[in-house]
């Protein structure tokens, strides 16, 4: 009489293997699920440092068109200082932040060069040109394309980036026009205090 087949060497040896396959898969997803909630949910120094380009070298320079027809760079050399900001429309701290970021490049655009990337509906960003200052650097990134480019997974997340090219600081700013100031100011006199005191290299509150 033949032995079932489930009794049979073969069978037992794929049923092992399929279940080490189960192990082996269930473990890549935790380690996978783990790295994005560390970046996802940490609002330490240590989770937003896994976001952004790398600290202290010089971007690859970028080029974009802005929704109002102009062509806008992140990084590179032979420019103003930048302050890059990554939002979405239905992000409610960046929806917070808008205001005083309006009334900082007010202040400011003469000294350093702001850029908002802004996901969101098309339409709906190009509407959001008509209440901030023309001299806010709007960009629609619908499909999130520039934000991935630029390692970037939450929002909302800035780039302080040097005269030279150079990504200074990182990180989620504060939604206040003192933290934007800071950051302007820290970005314009980098030998006044160490670079890890930047209010984009502290820790800063968690985003939602």
């Amino acid at each position: 009489m033949e032995s079932p087949i489930f009794e049979s060497p073969i069978f037992v040896a794929s049923y092992a293997l399929l279940w080490l396959l189960v192990v082996v898969s269930l473990g890549g997803l935790f380690v996978l699920f783990r790295h994005l909630g560390t970046q996802l949910l940490e609002s330490n120094r240590a989770g937003h440092a896994l976001q952004g380009p790398v600290l202290n070298k010089r971007l690859e320079p970028h080029e974009y068109d802005d929704v109002r027809g102009n062509t806008v760079g992140i990084g590179g050399t032979g420019r103003k200082p930048q302050i890059v900001l990554f939002g979405a429309l239905k992000c409610r701290p960046c929806r917070q932040l808008m205001q005083p970021l309006a009334e900082f490049v007010r202040r400011y655009s003469a000294s350093v060069e702001v850029t908002y990337v802004c996901h969101g509906d098309s339409s709906a960003v190009n509407d959001l040109a008509d209440s901030v200052p023309p001299e806010l650097r709007l960009i629609a990134d619908e499909e999130r394309s520039v934000t991935v480019a630029h390692y970037i997974m939450v929002t909302p997340y800035a780039l302080s980036i040097d005269a030279g090219g150079v990504l200074r600081a990182k990180g989620v700013p504060g939604l206040n026009l003192a933290s934007l100031e800071e950051i302007r100011t820290r970005l314009l006199n980098p030998d006044a205090e160490d670079i890890d005191s930047s209010p984009l290299n502290a820790p800063m509150q968690p985003t939602t």
